[in-house]
């Protein structure tokens, strides 16, 4: 399975503008608002392009999984977390980033993504 160009470009852009957001924390208000402006953008781009294939789809989903399961503080801000509406097991959540990041290198490389200094 691999994923379009155009969807490995705009889930970079994606996780490029979320990750500046989590690596800038804190900052002035000014700045955090246009870094969110910035992933609201990347994120309205990807959602609008059409998959083509399987990983596209999951490259695609990966930001409403973040949504969903907003990571920990402490925790690397790639991985899922606690979910907002259900309580599921720990043991389930690392099961799932171990599957997505076996399902596509793109979400492996995703989901390393690496604590801020003052966290680890």
């Amino acid at each position: 399975m691999s994923a379009s160009p155009e969807i490995v470009a705009a889930f970079e852009a994606w996780k490029l503008a979320e990750l500046a957001m989590y690596y800038a924390t804190p900052c002035p208000d000014e700045v955090m608002d246009r870094l969110g402006e910035s992933a609201s953008d990347t994120f309205a781009t990807l959602m609008v392009l059409p998959a083509k294939t399987a990983e596209d789809g999951l490259l695609k989903a990966f930001p409403l999984i973040l949504r969903e399961f907003e990571p920990r503080l402490g925790e690397p801000p790639m991985r899922p977390g606690p979910a907002r509406s259900y309580n599921y097991s720990p043991e389930f959540l690392d099961k799932l980033a171990t599957d997505l990041g076996d399902a596509s290198p793109i979400l492996r490389a995703a989901l390393g993504a690496p604590l801020r200094e003052n966290e680890k």
